[in-house]
């Protein structure tokens, strides 16, 4: 199996098993290819009746390591709205080889987004501006990644195999 569908599987495995509704969870991610270590990561999520926060750390390591030089700190955090996440703030970091980015976003209350920072900024003819009406009720990575753990599977149990609660 190639390492582009191991990948994909782990994460799919990881949507799957992640926890419908917990506080304090923690579920490590182990990647590899044929039992050689690609890369591993750390997902997070604390949640109250109201607001919730998520996290994932990652790393490439083992065999990945000697291929790709990456490490990515996101953090997210917003308010719980029935069964929807409403986020308000997310920010990353993401270092690949010597070159270091930054994105900060923020978001309104009715969900328009009222912060987009990306250091250093990226090349515009290569990226172009996206709109403000397609950015309104936009959300990050790490929130849309629980968004969908939470639709594929609602009512799972606490928490996933191996997690630490």
């Amino acid at each position: 199996m190639g390492c582009k569908k191991t990948s994909l599987l782990a994460i799919l495995a990881a949507l799957i098993a992640w926890p419908a509704a917990a506080e304090n969870v923690t579920t490590p991610i182990v990647f590899s290819w044929n039992g050689l270590p690609l890369g591993r990561a750390t997902l997070t999520y604390d949640a109250t009746d109201a607001t919730y926060s998520a996290g994932l750390d990652g790393l490439a390591n083992g065999l990945g390591g000697l291929f790709v030089r990456l490490q990515v700190e996101s953090q997210s955090g917003g308010r719980l709205q029935g069964s929807t996440l409403a986020p308000t703030s997310y920010d990353s970091f993401y270092q690949l080889k010597n070159k270091r980015k930054e994105v900060h976003l923020a978001w309104s209350d009715a969900g328009k987004l009222t912060r987009d920072d990306i250091v250093p900024v990226t090349d515009r003819e290569k990226r172009p501006e996206v709109g403000g009406l397609q950015k309104t009720g936009a959300m990050d990575p790490v929130s849309a990644f629980w968004q969908l753990r939470r639709w594929l599977a609602p009512g799972a149990p606490l928490h996933a195999p191996g997690s630490q609660a």
